[in-house]
């Protein structure tokens, strides 16, 4: 969309882990980066773009999909036990969204134990849950079109979405070309139709 509507400014996307963005902001290889935690180093200027829930996925057959228990106002001890033999796939150590979901484990959990993949990318980790292999804690915007499509689902959990922000950043202490401030300037005047709006 920003080559079209912005055609004098080339526009080149650098897709990457959170470390590796962070670098690659931080080395001048990219201006302005999104992310859904400012980094404490470098210092940058941080401005939220918009909300960033995260959600629980399972393969649309699920067991917990049919079960007729209701979870709304489920004690973290009855989630726990109904969670407890099953496998999360789980991105890599220092992920933020790894350490959105050993928080949720740890507060439904006290303690106990979880199985955990560890895979390298969001994509593996989506075709692991269709695949059968696990569930998974992820931002809703990286499945917008498989939960639509239903070959994923959302397990409904208490505290759950957990919604964080996505943040547009860029380094404080370098100075922001016009390219880039158009280039800002339209990302958050087109905020609302680049980021999917999760319905819970």
């Amino acid at each position: 969309a920003a080559t079209k509507e912005l055609p004098d400014i080339a526009v080149d996307l650098v897709i990457g882990n959170r470390n590796e963005i962070i670098k690659a902001l931080e080395d001048g290889i990219v201006d302005v980066a999104i992310t859904g935690r400012p980094p404490r180093q470098p210092f940058v200027k941080a401005e939220i773009l918009g909300d960033n829930p995260h959600i629980l996925i399972a393969p649309k057959n699920h067991a917990l999909l049919t079960n007729k228990v209701k979870f709304k106002n489920a004690s973290n001890e009855k989630i726990s036990l109904l969670l407890k033999d099953e496998t999360f796939l789980v991105r890599e150590e220092g992920s933020g969204t790894r350490i959105l979901l050993e928080r949720f484990l740890d507060t439904i959990g006290k303690g106990r134990e979880f199985d955990r993949k560890e895979f390298a990318s969001n994509e593996i980790i989506k075709q692991g849950v269709i695949a059968g292999l696990g569930i998974a804690l992820i931002s809703s915007s990286t499945v917008s079109s498989e939960i639509e499509d239903e070959s994923l689902r959302t397990l409904k959990l208490p505290n759950l979405p957990i919604v964080r922000q996505w943040f547009l950043v860029n380094l404080l202490d370098t100075k922001a070309t016009p390219a880039v401030n158009t280039f800002k300037a339209f990302l958050f005047d087109q905020r609302d139709r680049l980021i999917p709006n999760f319905k819970n």
